[in-house]
């Protein structure tokens, strides 16, 4: 699902007030099951994952995960070398729209998403084997 430029300004100005008015989005392909896009705005450049609406077809474990990303990203960065991108707001108060949302910092290439993504799930499993 695509949502409006109009929208997407809103939820990321409920965080960042003060960037430039003029925000461009750009959708990053690489996800599966979350709604992403690049955000520009002046300098700042920022990533706005959004998750799938709650009634998606996922397994029991897939439900509500974006939740779990601020602290396994927190984690990641704190105890391993891995290239993590820090989460700089999590939105699950659905104010703005039906879904849980997060804005990152866009430290990495669109390239560099699908790595990052695959070692997160490792570490996230090696987490749940413990």
């Amino acid at each position: 699902m695509s949502f409006s430029p109009a929208a997407l300004t809103a939820l990321v100005r409920q965080h960042f007030p003060d960037l430039p008015a003029e925000m461009r989005f750009e959708p990053i392909r690489t996800g599966k099951f979350n709604s992403s896009y690049w955000v520009r705005a002046g300098e700042e450049e920022l990533v706005l994952r959004i998750a799938p609406p709650d009634d998606s077809a996922f397994v029991f474990y897939e439900r509500n995960m974006m939740r779990q990303e601020p602290e396994l990203h927190a984690r990641l960065r704190a105890e391993t070398s891995l290239p993590v991108a820090e989460i700089l707001a999590f939105d699950d108060s659905r104010a703005l729209i039906d879904r849980h949302y997060l804005l990152m910092d866009s430290y990495t290439h669109s390239e560099d998403l699908h790595l990052q993504e695959d070692l997160k799930w490792q570490f996230l499993t090696q987490l749940l084997n413990r």
